[in-house]
């Protein structure tokens, strides 16, 4: 074999060898159902980019029956992502909760895998929440933005370290976005399935991500598990063969061009 050919292989096989076959956008946490089972924390500077256009989209299953239960917050009221559908909130006015009671069609998969996002829009004072795709609740003209503040902290599984509003359930692939998502663009998240694999404008625009969630310190019981997702493992392995193909593709056309080159090269000697 010559030297071109061996170095070939040796990139494929480096290259078949890298990536989890499990990413963590597939690692879910279980929140105790207490007060005390929370993970808060400062986040990045690019946080400060959803003041005036905000989305935040997650997984969710089997929440306490606490109905203030609240999955995600930034600086509590500021922009609050609820747990059983009711008390959305987003900005600096109290009367900015929504909707007051949770949607019956919400109360139906409260107990399974259903997909959630609320989004927010400075420009048109309206803050919209999102279950399995669809709008079930409006609120509209919202007075000013998402305040942003260097000490600010996010919570995920309670509204506030140690607040009675805890969340007790189950989430995954919760991430923040500095964009207001379109209703095509949620229902194409819904609809992907918990395997979904952003990219383009949805990851450019993430400003936290799961996999900073996972990585933050964690108080009182909050357990890490993978979700039992019928063919899930089976369609991440697919895209990174598919990932893996397209790599063993380029370097066959690298050595090919390599090789008219080399030919081109003794036929002028």
């Amino acid at each position: 074999m010559n030297t071109m050919l061996t170095i070939v292989c040796l990139l494929v096989l480096g290259t078949l060898g890298s990536g989890d076959t499990l990413p963590d956008r597939l690692q879910a946490l279980k929140f105790g159902r207490n007060e005390d089972s929370y993970i808060s924390f400062v986040p990045g500077m690019a946080i400060s980019q959803i003041t005036h256009e905000a989305s935040v989209c997650a997984w969710l299953k089997n929440p306490s029956e606490n109905k203030y239960s609240t999955v995600f917050t930034y600086n509590g009221h500021n922009f609050r992502l609820a747990g059983r559908g009711m008390y959305n909130h987003v900005g600096s006015s109290s009367s900015s909760y929504f909707p007051s009671t949770t949607p019956s069609s919400v109360t139906a998969v409260l107990a399974e895998w259903h997909h959630v996002c609320l989004t927010f829009s400075a420009a048109s004072k309206e803050a919209k929440y999102y279950v399995n795709g669809e709008v079930v609740a409006t609120k509209s003209a919202i007075s000013g933005t998402i305040s942003y503040g260097s000490s600010y902290k996010v919570t995920v599984g309670n509204f506030a370290p140690g607040s009675s509003r805890y969340y007790g359930g189950e989430v995954t692939d919760l991430n923040v976005y500095s964009r207001t998502l379109t209703g095509e663009e949620v229902q194409e998240k819904y609809m992907a399935g918990m395997c979904f694999q952003e990219r383009g404008s949805q990851e450019d625009s993430k400003v936290l991500s799961w996999n900073d969630v996972l990585k933050q310190p964690r108080t009182g019981s909050v357990t890490e598990f993978v979700p039992p997702i019928p063919h899930c493992e089976v369609m991440v392995l697919k895209e990174e063969m598919e990932e893996q193909n397209k790599k063993i593709e380029d370097l066959i056309e690298e050595v090919t061009t390599l090789r008219k080159c080399q030919k081109k090269c003794k036929s002028t000697e």
